[in-house]
Formats: C-alpha cells, structure tokens, sequence
C-alpha cells in the first residue's frame, strides 16, 4: 500500500490540531503501519514516528526533487530511518513535480541534499544510494526476492550502462559505484531488460514508436488545456471555486498552487477579479504563488489578486517538536537561534 505520508508542514499541524496526534502517529494507532506499506515523502516527522515505522517494518520513498521544487520545506530523515530499520528507497513523483523523471538525477540529488541538510559529506554513501535505487525498491514493494539485484532465480531485469560515456569516465573497480551514484544519467543507458524481453536496445525504446509519441505530444497537451479548469481557494471553513473557462488552447498552469498556497488562507477580506482581453501574456498572483496563464491564439489572461495570509513554509525547516524528539537538522536550526517555534508545536 502506498501513500503520502507529512509531506507538508502545513498537512501535519492541520491534522494534529483535528486528532491531537501527528499523521505518523495516528497510522500507528488505527494500524495502518506494516511492512507492506510504503510511506512517499515522509519528509516532516519526529523521532517518535520514525521508531514507529522502523517498529513496523515500513518503508518509505523519499521524493527530494519534487519536495525541493513545491518548497515543502521537510527533508526526509534518511539516517534516522536507517538507524530505526525503516527501508528507504526513493521515487521521481509526478511529471508536474518532477520534470525529468530521471531516476539517476533523483539518487544523486538524494544524496546531496542529505548531505547538505546535514553538515556531513559521509551521509548516504555512493553504495547505500544505489541500494535505495534497487534492492531498497524491490523490498519495498515485497519483491526483493525476485528483484533488485542480478542473481540466479531472480527476474533478468538489468539495465546496461555506456561505459564510453564521457560522464562516466575514467571508469576502473575502484569507482563504478560512485559514478553511477554521482556522474551516470539517464543518457547513459545502453540497454534494458524487463524479465529478459529487451526494451531499449542500443538507447532506442523497442516497445513504441518514439517519434509519433512525441510528435502528437503537443496536440495532447493542447487538448488538456483547452478542458475547464477549476482553481479551489479555501475560504476558512467554506470553499469557492474560480472556475475559468480555457477556449483556443489557453494554458493555466499552477506549480504549487493545488499543493501548497492555496490550500490554506485566512482572513480574506477582498480579492479583485480583472481580466484583460488582447495582451500578450501574464502573470496572475495567487495566494503569493505564480501562476502563468497562456493563449497562443487568443491572447488572453486572468489576473487574480488575492490579499489573504497564505500558509508559511519558511520558518521551522525541521519542524519538529522538541518533547517528541528534535532530528539532528532541525536541533541544529534551533540552536542557531535563526528559527521560531509555531504555537501549534510549543
């Protein structure tokens, strides 16, 4: 079973102040918690919460890039799960987050930014990162004994890098792990086998017509844009919908808007409403997010000015409460004394 698991500062104190428990706490208690259950994210949680995973056999796919690119805040306690017997192993998130869905580019930047959140160049080793990129996931999801490395019984799932690459050179024993951990990207990738059927054979995808799916790719994402689209803004306990109509292609795209600010606003005295016909293009406020709105063929925009208190994910990047146990990050930004305390977490 997979779910989202604190991958919001916001998401975490909203459910405490409805259960008086934290989310991770709660799972435990109605026994959600189990080794079949893979917690995405897992990037705001306590010490208690982690010993809970860890006591249950859990597993946990950390996203970095796309909690670095919504600006969660939350880092996953990657050594605090490690240390607790909690399976790590990591995942892209979705296209809209993510990008590039490249897993090599996820497992380098995992390791970084463990090691940069914590002041220690030795966290999350070359060989543990790429544990968590293959047998890690196959434990995850229960099928370690027929996935995640090259044995006999096992799948023939392998994926065969170019070692003429550039990026991977020079290439001796002595260093292969840390240049598939640091250097390789998804370029680099030679062949793949899923149960022995070859998929890409020499960089080309032998299971669909590369070329049409990438030529009708425009056409589809016109044909998404042109859908109506409804932006939800919370209004305390009520709710309203800004519901724009999106002919001739128009694109209303908001990165962080369903996740992130306009998911909670408080004391919204006023909001303006313009639309201006025959610009070429612009760019709309919402609840302090961007929201860039664009029409090839109409040339029109929406511009939403919202005065509210959008949800803060600037202060407390540890987060965590110091009577249920402060994870080293977070310890450290309070020592500093560059950090407040919520009222929610006193």
């Amino acid at each position: 079973m997979n779910f989202h698991l604190s991958e919001t500062r916001g998401e975490v104190n909203d459910h405490k102040k409805k259960t008086g428990m934290r989310p991770g706490e709660w799972l435990s208690e109605i026994g959600v918690f189990g080794p079949r259950g893979v917690a995405a994210h897992s990037a705001w949680l306590t010490q208690r919460e982690v010993r809970l995973m860890g006591e249950a056999g859990m597993s946990i796919a950390s996203c970095p890039v796309s909690n670095m690119k919504l600006a969660t805040g939350g880092v996953a306690p990657v050594p605090e799960f490690l240390a607790n017997g909690v399976n790590v192993s990591f995942g892209t998130d979705g296209s809209t987050t993510n990008n590039s869905l490249d897993m090599f580019a996820e497992m380098k930047t995992l390791g970084l930014l463990q090691k940069a959140s914590r002041w220690d160049p030795t966290v999350c080793n070359a060989q543990q990162l790429l544990d968590f990129a293959t047998i890690n996931g196959a434990k995850a999801i229960g099928m370690q004994d027929s996935l995640g490395s090259i044995e006999p019984g096992k799948y023939a799932d392998i994926v065969i890098l170019s070692g003429r690459s550039p990026n991977l050179r020079p290439l001796v024993p002595e260093n292969i792990i840390a240049n598939i951990a640091y250097s390789a990207n998804s370029l680099n990738v030679k062949t793949v086998m899923c149960q022995g059927d070859v998929v890409v054979d020499n960089g080309s995808v032998t299971t669909l017509d590369v070329d049409d799916v990438m030529d009708r790719s425009e056409d589809a994402w016109r044909s998404l844009c042109q859908r109506r689209s409804e932006v939800p803004l919370p209004l305390g306990d009520e709710h309203f919908h800004l519901s724009v109509p999106l002919p001739f292609g128009i694109g209303l795209l908001y990165p962080n808007g369903h996740r992130m600010g306009c998911r909670r606003l408080r004391r919204l005295p006023l909001f303006l409403l313009l639309l201006v016909l025959f610009l070429p293009g612009g760019i709309s406020a919402v609840a302090g997010e961007l929201v860039y709105v664009v029409d090839v063929h109409l040339r029109l925009f929406v511009l939403l000015v919202v005065y509210a208190e959008p949800e803060r994910h600037d202060q407390d990047q540890g987060g965590y409460d110091e009577h249920e146990g402060l994870l080293p990050d977070a310890q450290r930004v309070r020592d500093d004394g560059d950090d407040e305390q919520d009222d929610d977490e006193r």
